[in-house]
């Protein structure tokens, strides 16, 4: 396992963009999350953030993921 790699719905919880994982399954099930201009279509999707990525959650809320260094 990549530790680079997180399911879309913790990723975005993680990102501060919702306060719960279950707001942010609701809203992927609603199409309002976007990784890179992609809609998210399973909040398990497995994103990989070893590169920079941008992440969206509704019009206002975006936010650019890059990775940690140790």
């Amino acid at each position: 396992e990549n530790k680079f790699q997180l399911p879309a719905y913790k990723l975005i919880v993680e990102a501060g963009l919702t306060s719960t994982g279950s707001e942010a399954r609701r809203i992927i099930e609603q199409r309002g999350a976007k990784v890179e201009d992609e809609y998210i279509s399973n909040g398990n999707q497995l994103l990989d953030y070893s590169k920079p990525i941008t992440l969206k959650v509704g019009k206002r809320k975006i936010v650019k993921i890059r990775p940690k260094s140790d």
